[in-house]
């Protein structure tokens, strides 16, 4: 079982760039579980997404061992990889897991089923702007500068993301001291009644898309101004 984990930890690695890695107690050297990045597969209706967790024995539970860890590989995916978010998931009777993705800033956006095992699964996120406004990671100019252009440049599009004659970017009026985020709420506005998690933002004054309000003070204008960015084959 333990080689046929590692050789799926490897393949991972391989195809989609993240793993989750063993932790390991410094001052013993004793293997205490893994923690890591991963791309959520078992899990088709969320991707595209990049999950973090962990799994301790549970010898070393209570010494904030995964904490620990979740922070450092949060930090990693935002810092040096460049994502916009990360999910994490637990089973609501892991009541441990749970509170550890409250510290470290991940908020319910979404209960569901497990498609394999049939258990409910509570899925949490936490998004770059969380990180950047309450841990002061990066200035404000360096971390819309890695939401918008570097984004933009990594997928070859660059005349987006842009404040500049000839290029095109969504502008956001925000209140800075006042940002936060009210307790989300259920809403069944799914086809056929479905339910999910709605979490809006205060102080997210406007958005304007091609010269336009789109979003004022969190409600949306009616306006619908931007376009579909589509694929170009190339000879």
């Amino acid at each position: 079982m333990t080689e046929a984990f590692i050789e799926r930890t490897q393949r991972r690695y391989r195809e989609d760039g993240y793993a989750v890695p063993a932790v390991v107690v410094r001052d013993s050297g004793r293997l205490a579980g893994w923690a890591g990045l991963s791309v959520p597969w078992f899990l088709p209706e969320i991707l595209p997404a990049v999950e973090v967790g962990w799994r301790l024995r549970e010898e070393f539970g209570g010494f904030g061992y995964a904490t620990e860890a979740g922070r450092a590989w949060v930090d990693y995916g935002f810092e040096v990889r460049g994502l916009g978010e990360i999910v994490s998931t637990y089973e609501p009777e892991n009541v441990a897991s749970g509170v550890v993705m409250v510290r470290l800033g991940f908020v319910l956006d979404l209960e569901t089923v497990h498609p394999e095992r049939g258990q409910t699964l509570h899925v949490t996120c936490v998004p770059a702007t969380y990180w950047i406004c309450e841990r002061r990671r990066w200035a404000i100019g360096e971390a819309i500068r890695r939401l918008t252009s570097d984004t933009a440049d990594l997928f070859g599009i660059g005349d987006r993301g842009r404040l500049e004659p000839g290029a095109f970017a969504d502008v956001n009026v925000i209140d800075f001291d006042g940002l936060h985020l009210p307790a989300p709420t259920f809403e069944h506005d799914f086809p056929n009644g479905a339910g999910r998690y709605v979490q809006a933002g205060q102080d997210y004054d406007d958005t304007l898309v091609n010269g336009e309000v789109f979003m004022d003070q969190g409600v949306h204008s009616g306006v619908l101004a931007g376009q579909m960015l589509r694929a170009v084959a190339v000879d």
